[in-house]
Order: C-alpha cells, then sequence, then structure tokens
C-alpha cells in the first residue's frame, strides 16, 4: 500500500492561518475502492431527484435507530454500522478511527498545544447528482448542525474532513473558503459577508482530503458535468458536543477515538 501524505508543519501554519487545509493523496487507494463501492451501494438505492430532496446527503444510518450505546462507544457504532451496511470494509473503519484522528488530533494542537480528547461525531456521504442545480450556499457547517442548540454559542468549533472520491474541477462543484484572516465568522446573514478575500474554486484529484473548522464560511457550486460528484464527509471534535446543556446524550456521536499520538503518548507515560 502506498505511503499516505501526512500534515506537515507547514499544513499547520496554514492550518492555522486560514483554518483549512488540503491534503493530496490522503486516502489510500484501498479506502477509496472502499468508500465509493459503499456510495455506489447507498447512491443505488435512491434516485437523483429523491436525493436532491435529501440536500445530497447520503447516510448510512438515515432510517435506524441509533442507540446510546452506539452513539457513544466505539464497539457499539462499529456493529450498528456493520447492521445498517453490511458490506462496511475494514478501511472504512481504519479511516474513522485512526488515519483521520490522528490527523485531527495534530490539527486541534495547533490552537490548544494539547489534545486531552477526541471524538468522532459524524459521517456521510455527499452526492451532487449530475446536472442538477443543487448548490451550497455560503454557510458554516456548525450554524447548519447546531441551529437547535441552545448553547450553541457555548459549543467550540470542531473540524470536518471532506475526503474527495473523484476528481473536483470547476465544473463538477468545487468548495470555496473564506479564510479566517477575513474575521468573518461572527456574520449572521451570508448576505452581509464580504467576499473579496474568497478562494478561487479549490479543485482536487480523488483521494484528497479538505479538512476545515466547523465555524467557517464555504460554499460549493453546482455539478453542471454528466456524472454525479462524490465525497465522504467525517467530523472530530476535541470534546463531546450534547444536544442540550443539561443533557448527556450526543447530539449526534461523541465516540472517544485515540490518535496513534495518543496511544504513544500513553505507552510512554
Amino acid at each position: 500500500m502506498a505511503k499516505r501524505k501526512e500534515p506537515t508543519e507547514l499544513d499547520a501554519d496554514a492550518f492555522a492561518r486560514d483554518g483549512y487545509i488540503v491534503v493530496d493523496s490522503f486516502l489510500s487507494p484501498e479506502q477509496l475502492h472502499a468508500l465509493r463501492a459503499e456510495c455506489s451501494r447507498l447512491y443505488a438505492a435512491t434516485t437523483p431527484e429523491a436525493l436532491v430532496d435529501l440536500g445530497c446527503v447520503l447516510d448510512p444510518f438515515a432510517s435506524a435507530h441509533m442507540s446510546r450505546r452506539t452513539r457513544t462507544t466505539r464497539d457499539g457504532y462499529l456493529s450498528a454500522r456493520e447492521a445498517v451496511a453490511p458490506d462496511t470494509d475494514a478501511r472504512v473503519e481504519e479511516l474513522l478511527f485512526t488515519d483521520l484522528p490522528r490527523m485531527m488530533a495534530s490539527l486541534f494542537r495547533t490552537f490548544s498545544g494539547t489534545t486531552d480528547g477526541l471524538y468522532f461525531f459524524n459521517e456521510h456521504y455527499v452526492v451532487k447528482p449530475p446536472a442538477t442545480q443543487v448548490e451550497f450556499r455560503w454557510h458554516q457547517d456548525d450554524a447548519e448542525q447546531l441551529a437547535m442548540c441552545v448553547h450553541r454559542a457555548s459549543i467550540p468549533w470542531y473540524l470536518s474532513a471532506w475526503c474527495a472520491l473523484d476528481d473536483v474541477t470547476e465544473t463538477n462543484g468545487a468548495l470555496r473558503f473564506l479564510p479566517l484572516p477575513q474575521h468573518q465568522l461572527d456574520v449572521d446573514d451570508p448576505a452581509d459577508l464580504d467576499l473579496s478575500g474568497a478562494t478561487a474554486p479549490i479543485t482536487v484529484a480523488a483521494g484528497t482530503a479538505v479538512v476545515f473548522r466547523s465555524d467557517l464560511w464555504h460554499f460549493s457550486a453546482v455539478n453542471a458535468s454528466a456524472t454525479a460528484r462524490r465525497a465522504f464527509y467525517a467530523q472530530y471534535s476535541a470534546a463531546p458536543i450534547h444536544s442540550s446543556p443539561t443533557s448527556g446524550d450526543p447530539l449526534c456521536c461523541a465516540v472517544p477515538v485515540a490518535s496513534a499520538d495518543h496511544k504513544r503518548r500513553h505507552l510512554d507515560s
């Protein structure tokens, strides 16, 4: 298996400055194949019209009951995932609970210096069917996902990993960001954004991971190509995200994960 490219100190500096990084060739060929196969199975079970109505999100757990054990333990989550996606590949587990956590821990340390905890929060596929007029207008992930949380202001930003399963071009819906130096994190209405500092569409090859803060403004245009544009989305937080300030129930998932770096520090202590 080809050696995966890991984030470098330069990547960490860029993340601290801009709030996002692009890591080329992050997915191994085997992981890319496994994710494409799983996404294709989910895509085949719906229609482009129904998928557009779902906001282009394919969620393996969309119709499944998720118990507290499913939401808070690795074994519980993986058992439930196997039940809803029987052909789950071990390489997907490796990605969710080893490779991505290693990168997320290093990026959280960019700001905090240490990572006392790391939690898997959410996963899904984002698929834009061919020749559809769906665009994700300027938004922040946390504004969308935490909209019903009365304590939203007290929830720290978390990290989203957007993994391209197809080559992403300006034609099929590339991402754009408004980097952190623009200092517009407190803007509530996208119409008030000054977009003069926004990035150009970020074109990437399949297997690339684009990682960004949940409070970072971003956008992707319509897919005007003749094929679907697929991406795998996984999110991690430095602390559990609860459904309410008084509840111990996670909003989605709060599965503790240990990066390779965590394990190494534990063995050295």
